[in-house]
């Protein structure tokens, strides 16, 4: 029997975490395979009050935090 493959297509890092996180996980869980691909980089997001030096680095800052949860959920 052929592996399943899940491949979701988002906008925005975070955008796996809002919503389909969950469904991103139980199949991950259940042995499918889960490729999540983001099309920002986040750099134009926003920075919450305090967090100004981030600007410059934002785009990093969100690749971190997407290589994490993506981990978190069971993707790559």
């Amino acid at each position: 029997m052929t592996k399943r493959k899940l491949l979701a297509i988002l906008a925005h890092p975070d955008d796996e975490s809002f919503g389909p996180g969950g469904t991103f996980a139980r199949y991950a869980a259940e042995g499918v395979d889960v490729h999540i691909a983001i099309a920002t980089d986040g750099a134009a997001g926003s920075v919450a009050a305090g967090y100004e030096d981030t600007r410059e680095r934002l785009a990093e800052v969100r690749a971190k935090e997407l290589g994490k949860a993506v981990s978190i959920l069971g993707g790559t």
